[in-house]
């Protein structure tokens, strides 16, 4: 009984683990995000009318004293909280998991076996829009911001996701040589 426990524990701990790492790995998709795409497109600053050449006492505006912060610069996607970022992994990872047993069972309603690992890996291929689309809308919805730069975020977060697995595997690869 006590190691059924311990078993379970671990289980919950390794996925509490992985879900933080995934969240934080979207809010570094974010901010490398903001990084690329600058600031967003500066608003004009409104007209007091008339002619310029009568605006000669101008000196004296006190609007124009206060100075803004340079260290506050406004983004062009907001930084989600890791809290978010949690939600919209787990909501994500759920999409893809459904899916990739739907393809599933229309791959094997088609006749494929899905016992072989090459046809596994042909539906997860084809799953990939599946999510890509799922983690776009859920940044859309649950950031102000375009559908387009949700996009860019996910793009990086997936090139994230691809580097990160290649340099896993290749540890993997070094201890299983080594060892």
């Amino acid at each position: 009984m006590g190691g059924e426990l311990v078993g379970i524990f671990c289980v919950c701990a390794g996925l509490a683990g992985g879900l933080l790492g995934l969240a934080a790995l979207l809010k570094l998709a974010v901010v490398m995000t903001n990084r690329m795409v600058g600031a967003p497109p500066a608003e004009k600053a409104p007209s007091r009318g008339g002619i310029a050449e009568w605006d000669w006492d101008d000196w004296d505006d006190e609007e124009d004293s206060a100075l803004a912060r340079p260290s506050r610069r406004k983004q062009a996607i907001p930084e989600p909280g890791v809290l978010k970022c949690a939600g919209v992994v787990v909501i994500t990872s759920f999409a893809a998991v459904l899916g990739f047993v739907l393809l599933t069972f229309a791959a094997e309603s088609v006749g494929l076996r899905m016992r072989r690992g090459e046809t596994q890996f042909a539906i997860a291929l084809v799953d990939l829009p599946i999510v890509a689309l799922t983690l776009s809308v859920m940044l859309v919805a649950s950031l102000p911001t375009g559908f387009w730069r949700a996009a860019m975020v996910t793009f990086i977060y997936g090139f994230l996701l691809v580097a990160l697995a290649l340099c896993f595997g290749a540890v993997l690869f070094v201890l299983r040589i080594l060892l």
